[in-house]
């Protein structure tokens, strides 16, 4: 069994720290560690805020983009823990293209230039 470094930082009294723990490699020793209901009640507590995350986000699509509750439903049902699901709304360009839409000329022109040279043109 490993131990892993956890860094924690604490903004309110401008302190860090970082920690070694050993959880164990795999589910197995997590379990002989900690205890099969140990390991379960945390796995389950994880994943029902993941759940809640993805739910929140179609949640929070309104007006075009809206989805219906029962198409919520839908995509939780399809839902696995651990496997990111499909985003929907703006692709990356159309996000890209919007944020240079708000830059005054200058920065548009710095950012082409940088775009270029990213592309070796």
């Amino acid at each position: 069994m490993s131990a892993i470094k956890i860094e924690t930082n604490a903004p309110k009294t401008d302190r860090s720290l970082e920690v070694e723990y050993d959880f164990g490699d795999t589910c197995a020793e997590a379990i002989a560690k900690f205890g099969e209901e140990v390991v379960f009640s945390n796995f389950k507590q994880s994943v029902v805020i993941s759940l809640q995350g993805l739910v929140r986000r179609y949640l929070e699509k309104k007006d075009d983009k809206h989805i219906s509750d029962e198409d919520i439903i839908t995509k939780v049902a399809a839902w696995k823990p651990g496997v990111a699901a499909a985003r929907t709304g703006e692709n990356i360009q159309e996000k890209a293209l919007k944020a240079f839409a708000t830059m005054s000329a200058e920065d548009k022109a710095s950012f082409i230039e940088k775009l270029k040279q990213s592309m070796g043109v």
